[in-house]
């Protein structure tokens, strides 16, 4: 069922809300987005969290309630693993056996799940995958060079540490995002200016051997 345009306070009418839903259809599909709704944003990935009571009031609507979200399901950084977390206090597998992951669409839109975790990848073939999952190595290869020297001098621990953070593994939409360290270079504009030039240069020339590689 669709709301017309006069009936739009209903979305922040939780109560008068739920009685339509409630009385005037039993066919109704929600598709909520996840960041920065139903989790905070937070500037390193790992530190968001799910309420408990969200993910179990999201399964009791199966079939009728799905999500949306630029990041992906899986991953350390993947909305599954923060389903976990939620559930930390629960024996292992507690999410997957009781199928409380979070159906829907991940990564922009490519990455398919169920409730129990089970994956595809519509319209993604295999040779793109296998270029994917490529990337995060390329990524750290070439950034490590970058940090080595001037004007940034780090160590081979400092590097690690950094490149941990920025360089995003993900399996279907890995990047560099290097927003979390503005801080960092508060005191050295040029340092953190020339590494957002080199990570545009790294982007542009993955970009152009997709396009080589017909992908």
């Amino acid at each position: 069922m669709t709301f017309s345009l006069p009936s739009q306070h209903f979305s922040l009418d939780h109560h008068s809300l739920l009685n339509e839903l409630k009385h005037s259809s039993k066919n109704f599909l929600i598709i909520q987005d996840l960041d920065g709704v139903c989790m905070r944003l937070e500037r390193d990935p790992k530190q968001r969290r799910l309420d408990e009571n969200y993910i179990r009031a999201s399964r009791k609507l199966a079939g009728h309630f799905y999500v949306l979200t630029n990041g992906e399901h899986t991953g350390n950084r993947g909305v599954n693993t923060i389903v976990d977390q939620s559930f930390a206090s629960w024996p292992p597998q507690y999410a997957h056996e009781h199928g409380l992951y979070l159906p829907g669409l991940a990564a922009g839109g490519v990455q398919w799940q169920d409730c129990f975790g089970s994956l595809a990848h519509p319209g993604v073939t295999p040779e793109e995958m296998d270029f994917l999952r490529s990337i995060p190595n390329i990524m750290e290869t070439e950034l490590s060079k970058l940090l080595k020297y001037a004007p940034y001098h780090l160590n081979d621990s400092e590097i690690t540490k950094v490149l941990s953070i920025i360089v995003l593994g993900n399996m279907v939409s890995p990047t560099v995002n290097i927003g979390s360290l503005y801080d960092d270079f508060a005191d050295n504009r040029v340092g953190y200016i020339q590494l957002q030039t080199t990570v545009m240069t790294l982007m542009s020339e993955l970009l152009e051997r997709a396009k080589q590689q017909g992908l």
